[in-house]
């Protein structure tokens, strides 16, 4: 009755729409298709795209189990991979292997995927306020993302900087 009537406002229950961690790192291994298509066509756009997702990601309570499989979905292939090491050490999780086996198809992981990752957990770390341990592991990512010296991971180098910046920001804070 209180429905029908005007003026009233009936309380309903929240409706959850935070994506699960399997829809989330459903959509981080979208994205490495789209940098296969930033790498493959020398166009910054894709990788962008990419960098826009990041923020609705960040919020999700579920990042961190969506990140471990994510990894474990981009290094299906390489178990012994130094890459996978270096992020499962960031993580301080060990991922599960994935049931469908995710890997990519040519066999090698692209600099982008992997800095891709890199980023997310810089994200992950940060929004954990984790300061310490993201500045260790932003200043061992920015010296790879040196080594790599690629044109295609500009905007992801950039990202990986700031967060650099901000990670060793709150670990010594200037004033103003």
């Amino acid at each position: 009755m209180a429905d029908k009537m005007e003026g009233v406002e009936v309380a309903s229950a929240p409706v959850d729409n935070a994506p699960t961690a399997e829809q989330l790192s459903q959509s981080i291994i979208a994205n490495f298709a789209l940098l296969d298509q930033a790498v493959a066509r020398f166009d910054g756009r894709f990788t962008l795209r990419v960098l826009r997702s990041i923020s609705s990601m960040r919020k999700s309570p579920q990042l961190l189990d969506a990140l471990s499989t994510a990894v474990a979905s981009l290094y299906a292939s390489h178990q012994d991979s130094p890459d996978k090491r270096f992020l499962e050490s960031a993580l301080q999780k060990t991922s599960s292997a994935p049931a469908n086996g995710n890997a990519s198809k040519d066999g090698d992981v692209l600099p982008e995927s992997f800095i891709y990752l890199a980023v997310l957990i810089q994200v992950y770390l940060y929004d954990a306020q984790k300061y310490s341990h993201g500045a260790d592991f932003s200043s061992a990512l920015v010296d790879r993302v040196r080594e790599y010296n690629r044109r295609t991971l500009d905007s992801l180098a950039a990202k990986s900087y700031f967060y650099y910046h901000l990670f060793h920001e709150q670990l010594d804070p200037k004033p103003p």
